[in-house]
């Protein structure tokens, strides 16, 4: 990241003519004097080029497959944690199925508060039981910026981490293309879901689109009692949370012309 302190230590002493920032959320700002002696510039890459490229995915759903939410926290934290085991599983025999050796990654964000370190032993449960732990090398956790020499390698297509357990937001700069899943569990407030949020799970893996289109898909299973999904001028309707369903008994119509 370019504001962190050690960065900005290095940029003073390098001391460069020409300084290139590439992010979505640029923090070197030019002054309105740069920009008119053409000695700064901004050049602006539109997302849907991006995903034209194959680089990101081409939409997130959010609780797909999930008709409706029990009220009960502790029913609907199992139900959400049950549909991500599944899609996960699903994506890894896709990813198997056209010779990838892909493995796809799910995040598991606790709410930060106390209740995250109780959720976090009703999650650890829940995966053991299928046998994913962090003994077997399955199960990870990355909990107040620590560092890990367990999850060195957990960015590598191959890693076998498959689940990845978090209580603060991922740094900006974190980049794992294979991260496929998100699972937000409920806290406090109602988030407002917006690309930058779903950041973390839109890259593809392999800087390119499949035939298989849930393979070009980000997950969000989440049991928020309201979800808030901001305006995205650039690309509208890229996370889609609202569900429809024919209704039973339409009959097709057929137009003369």
């Amino acid at each position: 990241a370019s504001d962190t302190k050690r960065t900005t230590e290095l940029r003073d002493i390098v001391n460069a003519d020409v300084t290139i920032e590439m992010s979505a959320t640029p923090k070197i700002q030019p002054t309105p004097q740069e920009l008119a002696k053409g000695t700064a510039k901004y050049i602006y890459v539109d997302p849907k080029d991006v995903i034209e490229e194959g680089m990101i995915k081409k939409e997130i759903i959010i609780n797909e497959g999930i008709k409706n939410l029990v009220t009960d926290e502790n029913t609907s934290q199992d139900v959400i944690l049950e549909a991500a085991y599944h899609k996960r599983n699903e994506l890894k025999k896709s990813f198997e199925a056209i010779g990838s050796e892909i493995n796809p990654l799910c995040l598991i964000q606790l709410p930060n508060s106390e209740a995250g370190d109780s959720k976090r032993e009703v999650i650890e449960a829940f995966l053991a039981e299928r046998g994913i732990t962090e003994t077997n090398g399955k199960l990870d956790f990355w909990l107040h910026g620590e560092d890990k020499e367990s999850l060195e390698d957990i960015t590598d297509n191959d890693n076998t981490i498959e689940y990845l357990v978090f209580k603060l937001a991922i740094d900006t700069g974190w980049d794992c293309p294979r991260a496929h899943i998100l699972v937000k569990l409920r806290e406090i407030g109602s988030p407002t879901f917006e690309v930058q949020t779903v950041g973390r799970i839109l890259r593809m893996p392999e800087q390119f689109h499949y035939e298989d289109e849930s393979l070009n898909t980000g997950y969000i299973f989440t049991n928020l009692e309201s979800i808030t999904v901001a305006k995205e001028e650039y690309n509208p309707n890229i996370i889609k949370h609202l569900k429809a369903e024919l209704r039973k008994g339409i009959e097709n119509v057929e137009l003369m012309s």
